[in-house]
């Protein structure tokens, strides 16, 4: 049966895994409750979440309690600063929070634990260039990174990470806003990464809104 691929961020950690990437480390930026996703697609890893929120501990304390985790209450930027209003975002519901934020560089994370692949997933609506600009250091030893990516802001963010070593490499999650696109997560993988071969699937595939795929097998 052939696979075909569609643009949702399932469908490509799915793909990724089967050519090679062996993911045991984590950093999740931005887990508000929890990013089922990651959880769904790497059971087994080690993840390290980041939340400046700290309403939110009770219950990423029970959505991860089967899973190997860290929680670290800190927002994130791109130089340390005290008492800072942030305008955060969930479940489409905008509210301000008061917060110390630091850089990721400041934190030593190293993603070297347990050996295996690492992947680094930022979601922080609209905050991703600060993080990105503190944390140089940090993302560029992961083998993986997706981030979320307002249009605007989007040139910006493929430049700055394909500029420490990444390449884009997928596109998918389209959200769209009063009929406009907005927001799509981009996944980047590290330049020197030899994918495997995966069998399957067609040497080309397209997806469009409301087509069909022919069936084959």
């Amino acid at each position: 049966m052939i696979k075909h691929r569609i643009p949702r961020i399932k469908d490509s950690l799915q793909f990724l895994k089967q050519s090679g990437y062996d993911i045991k480390y984590i950093l999740d930026i931005g887990v508000h409750t929890g990013t089922p996703w990651l959880q769904f697609s790497f059971p087994k890893a080690h993840h390290v979440l980041i939340e400046p929120d700290v309403n939110h501990n009770d219950e990423i304390h029970e959505n991860y309690k089967k899973y190997s985790y860290e929680l670290i209450n800190v927002a994130l930027g791109n130089q340390i600063k005290e008492n800072i209003d942030l305008n955060l975002v969930h479940e489409g519901k905008a509210f301000g929070y008061t917060s110390k934020i630091t850089t990721l560089d400041s934190l030593d994370i190293t993603p070297r634990w347990r050996g295996g692949n690492s992947l680094v997933k930022i979601d922080v609506d609209g905050y991703e260039l600060d993080i990105i600009r503190g944390g140089v250091a940090t993302c560029c030893q992961f083998d993986l990174m997706i981030v979320e990516a307002q249009l605007p802001y989007m040139g910006e963010l493929i430049s700055d990470i394909e500029h420490i070593g990444f390449k884009l490499w997928d596109i998918v999650n389209m959200d769209y806003e009063h009929g406009a696109l907005h927001q799509v997560d981009l996944v980047f993988r590290k330049q020197d990464f030899i994918m495997s071969q995966v069998g399957e699937y067609p040497d080309y595939d397209f997806f469009r809104q409301g087509s069909e795929y022919h069936e084959s097998n």
